[in-house]
């Protein structure tokens, strides 16, 4: 009797462990259709409601005109539908937000160039933007001037920073604010009241990635000023307490076990996304690809309760490069990664890719749009 109720305990504890882990073999990369705009890197995107937004991005693969885009684009029933373009200057490397059915979006980058116009060649100055235009998802609108006053953002102009709203409230930090200085300052938005600095315990950072979790923000990855030396700490933000803590970091240290892969987690300019199809705790987890670093194309599923990261389903080899500095958007469960390009400002891409959580692999549907 008492062997018995020893296997019906391990048996039990095995079912826990298998309901609570993931493994290299889980989920399902797809293509994707195609985004409806030109190629790009540093795109934005924004979610309100069921439609998705993404524009801006510098397509360094035009011979003429502004390689900085304005164009925005919306992602609805699986079709791209062009909406009204972004009404500040083109840029990349920006920010989006989304409170109450508003989008805020700005910060960014314009590099200095030579620019052909006929027979005139003049010098776009280098400019780093710290201006932010609303976005009305209820008629599709902008707000054709800056937010001002109260309204306008305190902090340096900044390329590459981190955004995520949650309780209510906009977050703003972090990014490059010259070529040689990244910070660690952040800031967070209420349309009522403004914008207020706030303390962010982290470690100064450009190219790092955010995703929120039933209340609780999470923020990570990103690198240093030489895009290199990737930054190991994860924070996570509480919106009903409104407070920092430190989580694991993605490292792996001696005294543990758990984290003996973690390594393969650092890299900047990566994607995120929260899907909810393999919660089997009803806890959605939140997913984490792409980017730059030694190990760009695994990708890695987060469980904020037990804090702890899983090995998933890598990119597929049908994608031509991992991918950095593209944008990714959950819909209907599924986590979706668009445009990108194969550094910050070369070979930019417009496919795009749908992940599917809990499900075997199928190489199948690599290389043919799914519906």
């Amino acid at each position: 009797m008492k062997v018995l109720k020893l296997f019906g305990l391990l048996l039990l504890g095995a079912c826990f462990f298998a309901c609570d882990s993931s493994d290299d073999n889980e989920g399902d990369w797809s293509k994707a259709r195609e985004f409806g705009g030109v190629t790009r890197v540093g795109a934005v995107s924004f979610q309100i409601g069921d439609n998705v937004y993404v524009g801006l991005g510098y397509d360094g693969n035009r011979t003429y005109g502004d390689k900085e885009m304005r164009d925005f684009w919306k992602f609805r029933n699986n079709n791209w539908v062009k909406v009204d373009s972004f009404p500040g200057e083109g840029r990349f490397g920006a920010v989006a937000f989304v409170v109450d059915g508003k989008a805020y979006v700005g910060t960014g980058y314009r590099p200095q160039r030579s620019i052909s116009a006929g027979d005139t060649t003049y010098i776009q100055e280098k400019k780093y933007f710290s201006d932010f235009y609303v976005f009305d998802g209820a008629t599709e609108t902008w707000q054709k001037d800056s937010l001002s006053g109260d309204l306008a953002f305190p902090g340096q102009g900044r390329e590459h920073a981190v955004a995520f709203a949650v309780g209510g409230n906009g977050f703003v930090g972090t990014g490059a604010i010259d070529a040689n200085t990244v910070t660690s300052d952040f800031f967070k938005f209420n349309p009522s009241t403004g914008w207020s600095e706030t303390d962010f315990p982290g470690d100064s950072r450009r190219g790092a990635t955010a995703f929120v979790i039933n209340d609780q923000a999470i923020v990570c990855a990103g690198a240093g000023t030489s895009n290199s030396g990737y930054k190991i700490d994860v924070l996570k933000y509480n919106s009903a307490t409104d407070k920092w803590s430190s989580c694991n970091p993605i490292t792996n240290r001696s005294d543990h076990s758990f984290d003996d892969d973690y390594n393969k987690i650092q890299r900047a300019y990566a994607v995120s996304f929260v899907s909810d199809l393999d919660a089997h705790d009803r806890i959605p987890r939140g997913y984490l690809a792409c980017g730059a670093g030694s190990y760009n194309r695994t990708c890695w599923e987060y469980n904020i309760t037990r804090d702890r990261w899983y090995d998933v389903t890598s990119l597929p080899s049908a994608m031509t490069t991992p991918r950095v500095s593209a944008v990714s958007f959950s819909l209907n469960g599924y986590g979706y990664v668009t445009t990108g390009g194969s550094s910050i400002e070369t070979a930019m891409y417009q496919d795009s890719w749908r992940f599917i959580p809990g499900i075997d692999e199928d190489d199948d549907n690599d290389y043919s749009i799914v519906d």
